[in-house]
């Protein structure tokens, strides 16, 4: 036969108004709020604790209450996941890995890489132009300056051009004296020349003295210039363009020199 057990109960202000006293071990129900009591046969009902089931929540609380007790959360859990083992987190730069593959750089590690790019820079600011008043060396400054010869000036009297000149090959100066020789040197010819004409020929009958016209003589005259001078000035003594000069001959030369010259000291009228 099943045994049937009974609990006591009534509503929570009937019980607070009567206020009884349950034996040990004897439950009273509050009916309207579910709450339970547990007598213990000697403190009435409004003495009594409620006897209330305790939630996961309730425990947890009452468990992290506690001291080196803390709510180990699933952040936690995710973070603590995500470090390697053996991780420290007092690594040295060489101890921390670099991925140099879209860099261009050699070094595996933070250090290496960081002295690697110190190393560049220092090699840029050693070698980086300083920037004058007169504005930055650019490369188009510096291409222009590369035509142009060592010592070259813009101011060459005829004195200079006439060094600059004759140290060609085959243009020796050709002095007034040596000129004079010459000249002297051809009559001479002429006449020794006319002069065995007319002991070794008969052939006269124009009135004229024929003159002999040596091969060295013809030799000589092929290798002179058609209006050829002694007297030419700058403008007539050609000269081959070379690097950035377009000039044909000498003065244009040292006008186009000049200019270059004044663009590079900064006197010209765009850089004023």
């Amino acid at each position: 036969m099943a045994v049937k057990i009974q609990i006591r109960k009534s509503l929570k202000s009937e019980w607070e108004l009567y206020n009884p006293t349950l034996a040990e071990g004897e439950l009273g129900l509050e009916t309207d709020t579910g709450y339970l009591k547990v007598g213990n046969g000697t403190d009435a009902w409004n003495s009594l604790e409620y006897w209330v089931p305790i939630s996961a929540t309730e425990i947890k609380s009452l468990y992290e209450g506690n001291s080196d007790t803390n709510a180990f959360t699933d952040a936690l859990l995710s973070k603590l996941n995500g470090i390697e083992a053996g991780a420290t987190q007092d690594q040295s730069a060489v101890e921390v890995p670099y991925d140099n593959v879209t860099s261009g750089l050699s070094a595996t590690d933070t250090k290496g890489a960081i002295d690697e790019v110190t190393d560049r820079v220092g090699s840029v600011e050693s070698n980086k132009q300083d920037i004058l008043a007169e504005g930055a060396f650019e490369d188009g400054d510096k291409t222009k300056l590369n035509g142009i010869e060592a010592g070259a000036t813009a101011d060459q009297d005829a004195g200079e051009i006439k060094v600059l000149y004759e140290n060609n090959p085959n243009t020796n100066a050709f002095t007034d004296a040596e000129k004079t020789k010459l000249d002297n040197t051809e009559v001479t010819s002429e006449l020794d020349a006319r002069d065995t004409a007319n002991r070794n020929t008969d052939n006269h009958t124009d009135g004229t003295i024929n003159g002999v016209y040596t091969l060295a003589e013809r030799n000589k005259l092929s290798g002179i210039e058609a209006n050829a001078k002694d007297d030419q000035i700058s403008s007539e003594v050609p000269v081959t363009a070379t690097g950035n000069l377009s000039a044909t001959n000498v003065q244009l030369a040292l006008e186009e020199l000049q200019a270059d010259i004044d663009v590079l000291n900064g006197t010209t009228a765009e850089e004023i």
